[in-house]
């Protein structure tokens, strides 16, 4: 079951065609601290983001992921995959599809991955755009500590905000909350793009990460603070 899971979240990969009317944007961003002497820290936070359009058809992938070590000692370790392809029924209107691959093994649940189908609306007034998207799907999860899956199906909703307040700075806002039977899994990401250069900009964002129910020497909340150059390709 959990190959089937994770190859149909790379299926999206494939559904734009090399063609003239393909249209596609990659970015790529890198954050990190390295210290040294009476304590020596390293932190790597990476991600890769892929934009693809044919037509009426949208792919968009993200990969993620952060590590941390102190002492010699790894305190962070988290990774995750995002798919989502969209059939472009009007201006403002999408049917999608898609998926998220989560492994963290410092928070309350070790891996969550999903399958979602919903509808998507868009709303723009001037420099500002808001996404809706309503969802239903399954999920597998695993808390930390235990061998044991757990299936279920899920309801979702996501909203995304952007206020692309000057030309070279912009301000995002990107939430969503899968409710399951066992877990309530909520994100909530802010984050702020200043513009370097032509294509490098640098972002700065927080993260909050809540699981309703985790264990019992584990927090519900996890926040990550990042700072990351950011690498544009069109």
């Amino acid at each position: 079951m959990h190959g089937k899971l994770a190859g149909l979240a790379l299926l999206a990969l494939g559904t734009a065609q090399a063609d003239a009317g393909l249209q596609w944007q990659m970015e790529g961003q890198l954050g990190g601290v390295f210290t040294s002497g009476n304590t020596q820290t390293t932190t790597v936070d990476a991600g890769l983001k892929l934009n693809l359009q044919y037509g009426q058809y949208l792919s968009e992938q993200q990969l993620q992921g952060l590590y941390k070590e102190e002492n010699g000692v790894t305190s962070a370790r988290r990774w995750q995959y995002d798919s989502r392809v969209e059939r472009q029924l009007g201006e403002h209107n999408a049917v999608f599809f898609s998926s998220q691959l989560l492994r963290d093994d410092f928070a309350g649940f070790e891996r969550q991955d999903s399958l979602l189908l919903g509808y998507r609306h868009s709303w723009v007034w001037g420099a500002h755009t808001l996404q809706l998207r309503p969802a239903a799907g399954y999920r597998i999860s695993t808390l930390q500590d235990s061998a044991d899956d757990e299936d279920e199906m899920i309801a979702s909703v996501a909203m995304d905000y952007r206020w692309q307040f000057s030309k070279q700075a912009s301000l995002e806002n990107q939430f969503q909350s899968d409710w399951g039977q066992s877990n309530i899994h909520s994100t909530n990401t802010l984050a702020v793009q200043a513009q370097l250069v032509d294509r490098l900009s640098l972002k700065v964002s927080l993260l909050l990460d809540h699981n309703s129910e985790v264990e019992a020497t584990r927090k519900n909340l996890d926040t990550t603070t990042s700072i990351h150059l950011v690498y544009q390709l069109r």
